[in-house]
């Protein structure tokens, strides 16, 4: 049998060096429930999964399950929607991480201008009509324009990382039973502009 050179020796030591340290890793990513989210709808980064608090307040973070409206089903038609066999949302959705703004008993308005909680207009929330998707001229599917007060057991959540982002404005309020964890910012990347 031939013996290793010592080059060779050192390229296996790393390797399996890195394995070692790829599974500390991801040890250490399941045993505090770290999720990464790459979507720029919200900042980009590393996100701790919390239990919820009841009852849901205005200002925190959920990871939640699209609800199946037509809007959301416009996206996956389109596939600007990630899908993934393992998810635990219905049709395969991958859950999304967003920013609850409007709980039972306050008042959303939505117009073209974007969302309004109790009177303050939300910046960075003005309706997309078009898709943000070159040659594709689709007709962007929106809740429908109006004065809503929030029911028991929903919510109204957004996302303005991104002129595009997908949140309420598009499919309207989330049954609270969406809701699979709340969600902690651990490390992200500066919003975009």
């Amino acid at each position: 049998m031939k013996s290793l050179h010592r080059k060779d020796k050192w390229i296996i030591g790393g390797i399996a060096l890195a394995l070692v340290a790829g599974g500390c890793a991801a040890a250490a990513i399941h045993q505090e429930r770290l999720t990464l989210n790459a979507s720029p709808c919200v900042p980009v980064g590393i996100y701790q999964i919390i239990p919820i608090k009841k009852p849901l307040h205005d200002g925190e973070w959920v990871r939640l399950c699209p609800p199946l409206s037509p809007s959301v089903r416009q996206e996956v038609r389109h596939h600007w929607m990630d899908l993934s066999a393992s998810s635990v949302c219905a049709d395969h959705l991958v859950p999304f991480i967003k920013h609850v703004v409007a709980v039972p008993g306050q008042t959303v308005t939505l117009s073209a201008k974007g969302m309004t909680v109790d009177g303050h207009l939300i910046p960075r929330t003005a309706v997309q009509f078009t898709a943000p998707v070159p040659n594709q001229y689709v007709h962007l599917i929106h809740y429908p324009f109006g004065t809503y007060t929030v029911k028991p057991g929903t919510f109204w959540e957004v996302a303005t990382g991104i002129q595009w982002a997908f949140d309420s404005r598009y499919y309207g309020p989330i049954p609270d039973g969406n809701i699979r964890s709340g969600a902690r910012p651990i490390w992200t990347w500066k919003e975009s502009p």
